[in-house]
């Protein structure tokens, strides 16, 4: 595994908190890579793949808020 660089933060998932480090590549020619971890488990991500999953997240947060807004018949409410 790659060396500690630094943490990012905490991700809350339920009632669990998971730490976000990032680390060096494990080569020369790879990502860093993402751990995303607590005392129960562990979860290893290049940082590639940690941005893409990111980026999928906001998405799919921003459009369970949308189909909220459209079941509650809520036109504009911009929250």
């Amino acid at each position: 595994m790659g060396e500690w660089i630094k943490n990012i933060g905490e991700l809350h998932i339920g009632n669990s908190v998971f730490n976000v480090e990032l680390n060096e590549p494990v080569s020369n020619d790879s990502d860093r890579i993402i751990h995303i971890q607590n005392d129960n488990a562990r979860f290893l991500l290049t940082e590639t793949e940690f941005l893409q999953m990111s980026t999928l997240a906001l998405q799919a947060m921003e459009q369970l808020k949308n189909y909220k807004k459209v079941l509650r018949g809520d036109k504009h409410n911009n929250d």
